[in-house]
């Protein structure tokens, strides 16, 4: 258990004394003369925020020339892939004309053989 110190027959003080410590002018004074710490101002969180915040941006963000030769890539293939399907509709076409004509010969003669 902490003793502690009470003064029970204090000396009273004087009027002169307590007017003397009475200025509300200079508590005024020395309260702005008193700055509050860096780590207690909303700036210190703001600014260090902001700068966590832009740090692990880019360390999260990948800045590598991957995602645009990728995208190259991609849209390289998907021009192959489109001129290979122009290709097989035309093959498609192609042959089908081939046929609806050898077919159209082919009804000819057979009409022209019957009686």
């Amino acid at each position: 258990m902490e003793i502690k110190k009470v003064n029970l027959d204090r000396a009273k003080l004087s009027n002169t004394y307590i007017q003397e410590r009475q200025d509300f002018n200079k508590v005024l004074q020395n309260a702005r003369l008193t700055q509050m710490s860096i780590s207690k101002s909303p700036w210190f969180y703001g600014v260090f925020g902001l700068s966590s915040v832009a740090a692990a941006t880019i360390l999260l963000t990948d800045f590598d020339d991957k995602n645009t030769t990728n995208e190259k890539k991609f849209t390289q293939l998907r021009i192959s892939i489109g001129e290979e399907r122009q290709v097989v509709r035309t093959a498609t076409t192609n042959a089908v004309e081939n046929l609806t004509g050898e077919l159209q010969n082919g009804l000819k003669r057979i009409y022209k053989e019957l009686p």
